[in-house]
């Protein structure tokens, strides 16, 4: 609710923000101006008819990394993104190719980790603890029974 509040009060700021802007690049130009006509400055003269234009960034609601991967997920399953999109959201200036390169990259990577394991000791650590106490019970019955 508080962000929706700041929202309103952003709105309401933009038009004062905006004039003010302009008044001060006015007075800025002036200056300017005045002291370029000074013989020995290194100024050169802003024309008269030049303005600036004032147009702040559309306010964003921050999302958490939950809400950004849900959202990521939906618009996979509608073909409407992909991980590529994704790098690129996080990074605009990286390159098609860059990016291609990180997901390749990214897969070796996780491939490499879902390599087997080598020794019976790193299979028992990986074992699901469900598989473990159904062992231990079978293992009981065969030596009880």
């Amino acid at each position: 609710m508080d962000r929706i509040n700041q929202i309103e009060i952003r709105v309401n700021d933009i038009e004062p923000c905006r004039e003010f802007e302009e008044e001060r690049f006015e007075i800025l130009k002036k200056v300017n101006n005045y002291w370029a006509g000074v013989k020995g400055v290194d100024l050169k003269p802003i024309p008269e008819e030049t303005t600036i234009k004032f147009d702040p960034a559309e306010i964003e609601i921050i999302k958490s990394v939950d809400e950004v991967w849900k959202d990521r997920e939906e618009k996979e399953k509608r073909y409407m993104n992909t991980p590529k999109d994704w790098i690129k959201e996080e990074n605009p200036d990286v390159s098609d190719e860059d990016a291609t390169k990180q997901l390749e990259e990214n897969k070796a990577l996780m491939d490499e980790l879902k390599q087997e394991p080598a020794t019976n000791f790193e299979k028992l650590l990986n074992q699901p603890e469900e598989d473990l106490e159904e062992e231990n019970l079978n293992n009981e019955e065969t030596t009880n029974g």
